[in-house]
């Protein structure tokens, strides 16, 4: 995931993600390359709880969700 490029994604926080990372709306420079995973593993870094809610998490690529 190093390949130095870095894209900046949009990232809306709901519920009780939202309350937990504490904003709601947020952009994020991410590798270029960069997958949901590693989206996920970097805002989890920032909140470890995350990963309480598993597979009820869901993340959307625009009007589509994405896995």
């Amino acid at each position: 995931m190093e390949s130095g490029m870095t894209t900046e994604v949009h990232v809306l926080a709901f519920a009780i993600a939202a309350d937990w990372l504490g904003w709601r709306e947020r952009t994020v420079a991410v590798p270029t390359e960069a997958t949901i995973a590693d989206l996920l593993r970097l805002l989890s870094a920032e909140c470890p709880r995350l990963g309480e809610l598993g597979d009820r998490l869901r993340v959307a690529v625009g009007t589509e969700y994405a896995g």
